[in-house]
């Protein structure tokens, strides 16, 4: 498939936003990262000949760069905890819980241990995602590629997801102490923007270019009216939108979906706008996108190792260290075939 630029961008811009919520915080960037991932990801979806070749080319992309991150940050991450932790655990049972944990995935990994769980917050999103798009791969077979079966089968999803969320925390506290295995419960709510990702790169690159014009600034338009609707009745605390996907909690039923999609298709409407220019935001927001693995796994860890060493207490610069730090290592990635594959999933 040709490369979309578009679609770099906006993955710039939605590792910048997660990035963003682990420096300054803030419950409206969770409203809208996570679901972009899904639907960027859905839009590149394309059917496959083969669903054996299609796992394997999905498992080479995802998990091997996943076990690789694992593996490479659990040994540094608990030999920080060590040396940083004020009383550390030295025991046997300490040491072989965090290996169970680290096997488990999913919130096992997140803010358990001092100086641990933090680095492996974002973690989970891979497992997620390798899941959704098994599992979206199953529904079109399984349908036999009948559109409105696929639909019928998407939409159970999506209630299944709001039905699992509304009872995910009772389930964690009597008998799932750690959550889903690798967060495969995300995958019924991802699955919902995975199609819809993919529902729109069918019907949106159709169009002619003109018309793709007035119907995307129509749309863009019609969306913002929607999000400062949404925020507006937030804001005034008439909504509830308690909005957490890692935790399965995915906020109110169709308002979720209604406020999450009028994000992305203005995201995706600016997005298209800055491709089409030639200037230094867009450059930088397509290498972010290029580097998007690399920053989701690493920069939670040197957001927090320049905080316990006290590097600088301004968290502008932390985020601006960490987003080069990360894109230092990705261009290191680049230089031999074995991290190549490794840590960025590339075949070559």
């Amino acid at each position: 498939m040709k490369r979309i630029e578009w679609l770099d961008i906006m993955k710039g811009l939605g590792i910048l936003c997660v990035v963003a919520s682990h420096v300054y915080g803030g419950e409206y960037f969770e409203w809208f990262y996570m679901p972009l991932f899904f639907y960027v990801s859905g839009y590149l979806y394309k059917e496959p000949e083969s669903a054996a070749v299609y796992v394997k080319t999905r498992f080479r992309h995802l998990l091997v760069p996943y076990f690789a991150y694992v593996l490479t940050m659990a040994v540094i991450v608990y030999l920080s905890y060590l040396w940083l932790a004020v009383a550390p655990d030295k025991s046997l049972g300490h040491f072989l819980e965090f290996c169970a944990r680290l096997c488990w995935g999913g919130e096992a990994l997140g803010g358990v241990f001092p100086y641990i769980g933090r680095s492996f917050g974002p973690f989970w999103f891979l497992t997620a995602l390798f899941a959704t798009q098994i599992l979206y791969l199953a529904i079109r077979r399984i349908a036999k590629q009948r559109e409105w079966l696929v639909g019928l089968f998407v939409a159970s999803m999506y209630i299944a997801a709001i039905l699992e969320g509304r009872f995910h925390g009772q389930m964690c506290e009597s008998f799932l102490r750690w959550g889903m295995f690798w967060n495969i419960n995300v995958a019924l709510m991802a699955t919902v923007y995975f199609y819809i990702g993919n529902m729109t790169f069918r019907i949106w690159e159709s169009m002619a270019a003109e018309r793709r014009a007035v119907v995307g600034s129509m749309i863009a338009a019609l969306a913002l009216l929607v999000i400062m609707l949404t925020f507006s009745l937030h804001g005034a605390g008439l909504i509830a939108y308690d909005v957490k996907y890692k935790f399965a909690r995915y906020g109110t039923p169709g308002l979720n979906l209604l406020t999450t999609m009028a994000i992305l298709y203005l995201l995706q409407y600016v997005c298209s706008v800055i491709a089409d220019t030639r200037g230094l935001l867009r450059t930088l927001l397509e290498e972010c996108g290029k580097a998007s693995l690399v920053i989701m796994f690493v920069h939670t860890y040197v957001i927090f190792t320049m905080k316990d060493y006290s590097v600088t207490d301004q968290n502008t610069l932390r985020m601006m260290f960490s987003m080069v730090i990360c894109y230092a290592l990705y261009s290191l990635f680049l230089q031999t075939k074995i991290t190549r594959k490794l840590f960025l999933g590339m075949k070559n």
